[in-house]
């Protein structure tokens, strides 16, 4: 992904560190080296009604740096106004985060940027998101969110009952200021969470005034510690806010992505190098101590797991190609067994069905897009059986992109389609619409694949595709018409548009905290 303070910590910011940074598809034996080249921000869309309001007058502004590995990424800019519409005063809220950082020496500017529309009360009217994994608009009208998601040209539209007390993405900050919490204080907030366009729920729990240290010296703030969970998912997010006595939040550490959010002056915030000083794809990298020889040709493989803080056999799913073995509090032992989409299915035995939503397109898996139908006949060609086409088309999909860059971070099938070039995400989506044209049920999964000229694990995304009663694992960035023991899952999801971005909040929890041995392999 999804969270936390928005303009310091948003739900989307999670989700692009960990999609488009720590996916770093670092797959292939013999990295593809490219020219790192400049991403040009996206120009801010003028969506519906939002965009024709009365002149608004600034009533707050703020900016705070962003750090990650304690290197200056970026910053994040939040501005709140009031103004009149129909007839009332509401509040716009607006934020942007913009971040540098490098993936394998590749340069990529991360831009987001979100709208609230309020009422004084906190009462949501209408949102709109910018960035990835798509651009939204929402308005709330007689008890239900209505939300319209475009990618590439393409628009889905889909409805969410809307609470009354639920507010928009920054309902945490307005809870903070408008009336500042007390030590010993706890206090739940429903919430809209960009990326997602799903409520959260968060628990906010005040401990006490502590000395600080900020750039401008220590001050005595508040620490609150905050648990974040999304609807659809049972991963909480956790963070630690610092506020001031009347509520303003000066201080923000994510443990998850060792990001650290502060207050500053727009001089100090945007005063970020013009090279990004972190490379997200090299430090994200899970190192062995021995190579993994032959790791892609693997038929089985165990490994000894280590999660600093949490257990590795909860964050590791047991499927079809993986079974974990708790060892001990924060250890594990995982099994990966490589699955021959020649071998019978009884091998394998049943799984469980593909959804609607496996099957049919979404804003990033546009499968009923005209020029992805071409596509999937073109690469499927006379094959007539399931497995013979998802052969052909993973095939076709890792001949077909032939610029593998990272600069790219998260394009839908559509873009894919049209630009063939990408890592690992572009494989994946392009894969899962051209079998979901040609009626194959698809879902992508994410976790760590080896990387030999790291010797180490990768955070990779890939595809499972449905076929003869069982998901069979198939790896476009690859190509090897069957996926080795080197692939550690974490999650899956359909990718249904951003709410299927909830699946992959595994992947945050573990970032910077794993530890992998191998034991065996044959």
């Amino acid at each position: 992904m999804l969270v936390l303070r928005m303009q310091r910590c948003a739900t989307a910011w999670l989700l692009l560190t960990a999609l488009a940074g720590a996916l770093a598809c670092n797959a292939s034996s013999d990295r593809v080296q490219q020219t790192p080249r400049s991403v040009e921000a996206p120009t801010p869309s003028q969506v519906g009604t939002l965009a024709d309001e009365s002149q608004p007058d600034a009533v707050r502004d703020s900016w705070d740096v962003i750090l990650m590995d304690d290197k200056r990424v970026g910053y994040d800019h939040k501005t709140e106004r009031t103004e009149t519409r129909d007839g009332r005063t509401v509040r716009r809220t607006e934020a942007e985060t913009r971040m540098l950082i490098k993936r394998f020496g590749e340069t990529v500017e991360l831009l987001n940027r979100y709208t609230s529309l309020e009422t004084p009360e906190g009462e949501l009217l209408a949102f709109t998101s910018e960035g990835l994994p798509a651009d939204s608009v929402g308005e709330v009208h007689d008890g239900t969110l209505t939300i319209e998601t475009t990618s590439a040209g393409n628009k889905a539209v889909r409805s969410l009952d809307w609470p009354d007390d639920a507010g928009g993405f920054f309902a945490e900050d307005q809870s903070l200021r408008g009336r500042p919490m007390q030590p010993g204080e706890t206090r739940t907030l429903r919430f809209l969470q960009p990326a997602f366009n799903t409520l959260g729920t968060e628990e906010l729990t005040a401990g006490d005034y502590e000395p600080t240290e900020l750039p401008s010296g220590a001050q005595d703030l508040l620490r609150i510690e905050s648990r974040l969970t999304i609807d659809g998912s049972d991963q909480p997010v956790t963070a630690t806010h610092w506020a001031d006595r009347q509520g303003e939040v000066l201080k923000t550490v994510l443990p998850a992505m060792q990001l650290t959010f502060y207050r500053a002056t727009e001089a100090e915030a945007t005063a970020t190098a013009a090279e990004a000083p972190l490379d997200l794809g090299v430090s994200s990298v899970v190192p062995l101590a021995q190579p993994f020889h032959s790791a892609r040709q693997s038929h089985r493989a165990v490994y000894r797991l280590e999660l600093t803080d949490g257990n590795p056999a909860a964050a590791f799913p047991t499927c079809a190609t993986q079974q974990p073995r708790a060892t001990g509090p924060h250890t594990a032992e995982l099994t990966v067994t490589s699955l021959d989409p020649q071998s019978p299915p009884a091998e394998i035995g049943p799984a469980a069905p593909p959804s609607p939503d496996d099957r049919g397109p979404n804003s990033l898996i546009q499968s009923d897009d005209p020029a992805i139908v071409a596509m999937s006949r073109e690469a499927a060609g006379a094959k007539k059986s399931p497995l013979a086409k998802a052969l052909a088309l993973e095939r076709y999909v890792h001949e077909h992109i032939r610029e593998k860059n990272f600069s790219i971070t998260f394009a839908s099938a559509a873009e894919v389609a049209k630009q063939m070039s990408g890592d690992c995400s572009e494989h994946a989506v392009l894969l899962a619409a051209l079998a979901r044209a040609a009626e194959i049920p698809a879902r992508a999964a994410v976790g760590l694949v080896y990387a030999p000229s790291e010797n180490g694990f990768a955070y990779h995304m890939w595809n499972e595709l449905f076929i003869d009663g069982r998901w069979v694992p198939l790896d476009a960035t690859l190509g090897q018409g069957r996926v080795g023991a080197d692939h550690l899952k974490l999650a899956d999801s359909n990718l249904h548009d951003a709410t299927g971005l909830v699946s992959f909040l595994p992947v945050v929890e573990v970032l910077g905290k794993l530890k992998i041995e191998l034991v065996a392999a044959d």
